[in-house]
């Protein structure tokens, strides 16, 4: 079932862009400033808290008041910031350059005093997606131009695995796999080849799995289900979204969702129980529902 009418901005600004924007608010529903990107939940022990980057700040503040904690000062040149979550406290904190491209993640901790810092990372290259597991013990990054896809250990300090790639991924099944779409290998950065969708097992990349999606144009990783087992992903100016599940064994579209808009999509989120929100550059959102 499809419901269409549903109006929003034309553009969605990407990680690769700008951050995500959002809107940090307190327990009683007063507004306490628009983000560049929040943390969606509360993030601190006990619940009382909620994170975002402002003006290119990590701020922190508390959910009742609206008051801020504290905050961590601009990154001078790093004109892109964004929050990841893990487990309750730790944030990866990732700061992004254009010109030159470039990247730093910092590993904090939201303790009651404010943040922890306790490492961090840098690339000399852009991140253009990212993901941690729920145990904050591994992440996946996705950088430009050097189109290389990597697993990192967080406890290690290390990469565990690394591949040539230009594409986003995220993690499916609890951290079991990697999900990514783009163009792999010798395709990375030719855009006359065809995108694809594929799979890879954290603990053994020999286990892996990936088809063809039948088209050149790009394609993004948009979501993962809360559940961890589907993942949805969005083309450019042909208005489809796939569906793949966590599974090695028949790794294939489930389903393929064409919202007849010849347009990019700019958004997918997976929402209630068998159920994905789509939005499109035609300027409208589209509930589709099992």
């Amino acid at each position: 079932v499809e419901q269409e009418g549903v109006r929003r901005p034309r553009e969605r600004a990407r990680n690769s862009e700008h951050g995500a924007r959002a809107t940090a608010t307190s327990a009683d529903s007063t507004p306490v400033k628009a983000a560049e990107n929040a943390v969606s939940k509360p993030v601190a022990p006990g619940n009382t808290r909620v994170a975002g980057t402002f003006d290119g700040e990590t701020r922190l503040f508390d959910i009742a008041s609206g008051a801020l904690i504290t905050k961590l000062p601009v990154k001078r040149d790093f004109d892109i910031a964004t929050l990841y979550q893990a487990r309750d406290g730790l944030l990866f904190d990732t700061r992004s350059s254009v010109a030159p491209q470039r990247s730093i993640v910092y590993f904090r901790k939201i303790t009651d005093s404010g943040f922890e810092t306790f490492g961090e990372l840098p690339f000399g290259s852009r991140i253009d997606s990212f993901d941690a597991t729920p145990d904050g013990k591994f992440y996946v990054a996705s950088t430009y131009p050097d189109y290389q896809l990597m697993l990192y250990d967080v406890e290690k300090r290390s990469i565990v695995w690394q591949i040539t790639c230009q594409c986003t991924a995220r993690f499916m099944a609890g951290g079991q796999y990697v999900v990514f779409t783009g163009r792999p290998g010798d395709d990375a950065g030719d855009y006359a080849k065809n995108s694809s969708i594929g799979l890879i097992s954290v603990a053994d990349t020999a286990k892996s799995v990936a088809f063809d999606s039948g088209t050149a144009e790009s394609a993004t990783l948009e979501d993962v289900s809360p559940d961890g087992q589907f993942a949805a992903i969005g083309y450019t100016n042909i208005g489809r979204v796939t569906i793949v599940a966590a599974t090695l064994d028949n790794f294939r579209p489930l389903v393929q969702l064409n919202d007849r808009s010849g347009q990019n999509i700019t958004g997918a989120a997976f929402v209630g129980e068998n159920a994905l929100i789509t939005a499109s550059g035609d300027n409208n959102a589209r509930l589709w529902s099992k």
